[in-house]
């Protein structure tokens, strides 16, 4: 391809440089038909356009044999692949599945076998099943004694900038645990891992058929021992763990194991950024707590969404407080956001700010957090707006003066900017909501006046009918 291309332009011909050319392809990025409609004006068109057309692609996980095919066949192409996402097909248009045979799923040994076919690849999104066993799988028929072996040779470490798997989806076989192990096995580094939707538990009959002994299946140190189990090699710089559901302190045990640091193994990096979901069914923090206190000392952000567990929080401030946030001494940015529903509240329980209190007041005295945001969302039976309302539910809803406290005695010579996010859903209530939405703007206002006087405050608020 030359240096520059050519277009017409009335009679004559005007010289572009390619770079040009792909600054303005750049702005259709998404445009498959427009990008698609360029490429077929001219072979020099063609060659422009592919790298945009391919540097963000979507497959079905059934597919991946045929991707995998193109792949080998279009090196150039694949060299253009800089974003790929795996999806499981609709419901509606997944293929038929007919008696004794198995139904197509993405295999761990495919997952291995794509990566290592796209060199220019920095985000993965696996958010499909993903299969750990069949026998009868083409790629299985060898005489390999495991899948781990198998994955160590069709695997090469790759530097990748996002990958997000939806753990849940991992086949509930022989061993989700160690399959997670293997997938995460295949990077050396990881700017962002997203473990999304982490379940309840994860299945692992490897303790039974291991000739370790004695072994204490609820004892994670030594169920990391076993043969596939081992801490990966992986350098991470921002963890998101994400559930829906209920955690077991088994598996939030487990996997905040993989990542801290063990002296008689080889050393984990520390991490610099950690968002954790700490919802109301995660059994218990601790295991969080230590995988906070591993990192905290180079944690500069931290994240903690704690759902509806804020209904439940234990009332005051005690040494036993569910989230030690202690260690972070070197944190810059700090995000807590809750849930408030009344149906789970208690009568004698925390009102919805106590949570966020609790935790900013086990920071270190000398913190350096200089943005900090509380989404608060809550969702509230309000029938009518009127002086009871305000007086009664509304405004005690948050202790204002504990929480001015704690952040005078926290944060009051590091923060540049606290974002104050409060979102409240009043369940049919006659009137006007814009006098909703207005006093509670009027109200965080006048509560923080101090930081809205200097400029640090950020107030957003929302009340919605539903």
């Amino acid at each position: 391809m030359n240096q520059n291309s050519e277009i017409a332009l009335g009679s004559g011909a005007a010289k572009v440089p390619n770079e040009l050319w792909d600054a303005i392809l750049s702005c259709f990025g998404g445009d498959n038909k427009s990008l698609s409609s360029y490429s077929l004006l001219s072979r020099s068109c063609r060659e422009q356009a592919i790298p945009h057309l391919f540097t963000t692609l979507s497959i079905l996980s059934h597919s991946a044999e045929d991707f995998m095919s193109f792949v080998d066949s279009s090196p150039a192409i694949a060299s253009c692949i800089n974003q790929l996402t795996i999806r499981d097909p609709p419901k509606s248009s997944a293929p038929k599945v007919g008696p004794g045979e198995e139904r197509r799923e993405l295999h761990i040994l495919q997952l291995a076998q794509i990566v290592r076919g796209l060199p220019s690849l920095q985000r993965l999104f696996v958010q499909c099943n993903l299969r750990a066993t069949g026998q009868e799988h083409h790629l299985l028929q060898h005489t390999v004694p495991s899948i781990g072996d198998r994955m160590r040779k069709a695997r090469i470490l790759r530097k990748i900038n996002v990958l997000d798997i939806n753990v849940d989806a991992i086949e509930d076989g022989p061993c989700q645990f160690s399959s997670l192990i293997l997938v995460l096995s295949l990077f050396s580094s990881i700017d962002t891992l997203r473990l999304s939707r982490l379940p309840a538990y994860m299945s692992c009959d490897c303790v039974s058929r291991s000739s370790v002994t004695p072994i204490d299946y609820d004892n994670t140190d030594d169920m990391l021992l076993l043969p596939d189990h081992t801490r990966p090699k992986l350098t991470v710089t921002s963890l998101e763990i994400h559930s829906h559901n209920f955690l077991s302190p088994r598996m939030a045990r487990a996997v905040s194991k993989l990542f801290i640091h063990d002296a008689q193994s080889h050393p984990i990096p520390r991490l610099e950024s950690l968002t954790l979901w700490c919802g109301r069914h995660v059994q218990a923090l601790e295991p969080y707590n230590n995988l906070i206190r591993a990192h905290g000392s180079h944690l500069k952000h931290c994240s903690l969404s704690f759902g509806t567990r804020i209904c439940t929080w234990p009332r005051g401030i005690s040494p036993d407080l569910p989230i030690d946030l202690s260690s972070c001494t070197s944190l810059e940015s700090l995000v807590l956001t809750g849930n408030w529903n009344t149906t789970l509240g208690m009568p004698n329980g925390p009102i919805p700010s106590t949570t966020f209190v609790n935790a900013l007041a086990t920071l270190p005295a000398a913190s350096n957090i200089k943005q900090l945001t509380i989404e608060l969302t809550m969702r509230w039976y309000i029938f009518s707006f009127d002086e009871h309302t305000i007086s009664g539910r509304l405004y005690p809803a948050i202790d204002w003066h504990s929480l001015r406290n704690v952040l005078g005695q926290k944060l009051s010579s590091s923060l540049r900017s606290f974002t104050f996010d409060w979102t409240v859903n009043p369940l049919n209530m006659a009137g006007d909501i814009l006098q909703v939405r207005d006093w509670m703007q009027k109200t965080v206002q006048v509560e923080f006046a101090q930081m809205d006087k200097a400029k640090t405050l950020i107030v957003r608020v929302a009340a919605t009918n539903s």
